[in-house]
């Protein structure tokens, strides 16, 4: 934050100053002709420009956070989805490789709901060790940002703890596609493929 402290304007002649002026029950804007009028019979060389109310100043102050957080976001969600479109595939080719296996198994007796336990804990193991791997990555993290952030808490529990439920249902809902393939295969084909 930059240093801000106030001078007598006799003192320190300024180019431009800024007014701020409090209303209660009238919209400000309509206020600008009576301050103007003040103003000149304060100083007529005094010209009042970019008249605006508090909540303008204030967004247009946070315009440039604003778009940089939803430029992150933006970035994150597509992260997500090439994470669940990656994990899909994996799986995907996992299923056709173990095509057979899955016939076999069918073919002895294994039930639909064996088979999409197998395809699911298979696909869930890869992405419960890359949570672990990252929540403690992240916590490692942590302790070299505390240094960076002032006023914001690194050990966010909430945060984290939510953003691996994020990518562990994520995870979850891309299993599910090469799992119910999986349990619709037909063993007889499946044997027949070999």
């Amino acid at each position: 934050m930059r240093p801000v402290f106030f001078v007598a304007n006799s003192q320190y002649p300024q180019t431009s100053l800024r007014l701020m002026v409090r209303v209660a029950g009238q919209d400000p804007v309509a206020l600008t002709g009576a301050i103007r009028s003040a103003l000149k019979e304060v100083d007529p060389d005094i010209a009042l420009t970019m008249v605006q109310t508090m909540e303008a100043g204030i967004s247009g102050t946070l315009a440039q956070p604003r778009f940089q957080t939803a430029l992150v976001g933006a970035f994150a969600l597509v992260g997500l989805l090439l994470a669940a479109f990656g994990l899909y595939g994996v799986l995907a080719y996992l299923v056709t490789r173990r095509q057979h296996e899955i016939g076999i198994r069918l073919a002895i007796g294994a039930g639909g709901g064996d088979v999409l336990r197998l395809v699911l804990r298979q696909g869930m193991q890869m992405v419960v060790l890359g949570a672990v791997v990252g929540l403690a990555g992240g916590a490692g993290a942590s302790v070299l940002l505390r240094r960076l952030l002032v006023g914001v808490s690194t050990a966010d529990p909430l945060a984290m703890g939510g953003s691996a439920l994020v990518l562990l249902a994520v995870a979850l809902l891309a299993s599910l596609i090469p799992a119910s393939r999986a349990v619709r295969t037909d063993p007889l084909q499946a044997l027949r493929a070999e």
